[in-house]
């Protein structure tokens, strides 16, 4: 049984916590201000990919997605835009409920700047990997077969299998992995920085969709 100054500590403590929360909240706020001003001011590219990326430092990986996508409103840039993508995307998790709303941002940055190519602010290593692709693709993606319209595919099946029996701890329900062919003209992004052959893909234009059997 707990004492009366046991108690007390606990209340202490969990006040303490609250504080602290608080405080970190309003830090972050302060931060953001500061970014946008950032954005929306005459600083350079490389400035305002910076103070993006100190931003979204400050976030968790499954809130950092959401985050990026309200600071790119403050975005004028096509290549501050599809940088701090870039480096944003491999460093997000728990990206399915925002799938409409980064696709309709990535469509609309390509559309409104159809000169400008994405993919020449690549890194170099990323750009060595996407000039490797053919013009039709074969990709696959392990998941739950009722997200399999997602994002993030790879051209390598194992890693499909790996993510679909739960990649870094994670059940995945009803898994499946599903194998699509996508032109690398719908490609957002390549890359192969954590060795698992990532393209990020317009989920709606994949053709030859096919499932294997329930891992």
């Amino acid at each position: 049984m707990q004492s009366a100054n046991e108690n007390e500590g606990i209340e202490v403590n969990e006040l303490e916590l609250c504080r602290l929360k608080m405080d970190w909240k309003k830090h972050v706020d302060t931060e953001r201000r500061a970014t946008i001003q950032i954005l929306e001011s005459n600083y350079s590219a490389q400035n305002k990919i910076c103070a993006i990326g100190k931003q979204l430092g400050l976030m968790n990986s499954e809130s950092r997605l959401g985050e990026f996508l309200s600071l790119a409103e403050h975005v004028r840039e096509p290549e501050v835009f599809w940088r701090a993508f870039y480096e944003t995307w491999t460093a997000c998790d728990a990206t399915w409920s925002l799938r409409h709303r980064l696709r309709a941002k990535l469509r609309k940055w390509k559309s409104d700047f159809p000169l400008i190519n994405p993919f020449s602010y690549l890194s170099s290593s990323d750009a060595a990997f996407f000039q490797t692709l053919p013009g039709s693709i074969l990709i696959y993606r392990g998941a739950s077969v009722q997200r399999i319209k997602g994002f993030a595919w790879t051209r390598d099946h194992k890693v499909a299998l790996g993510f679909a029996r739960g990649h870094r701890g994670i059940r995945v329900p009803n898994a499946v992995i599903a194998r699509a062919s996508v032109q690398k003209k719908h490609i957002f992004f390549a890359t192969n920085s954590r060795q698992e052959s990532e393209v990020v893909v317009d989920f709606d234009l994949l053709t030859k969709v096919r499932f294997e059997l329930p891992i």
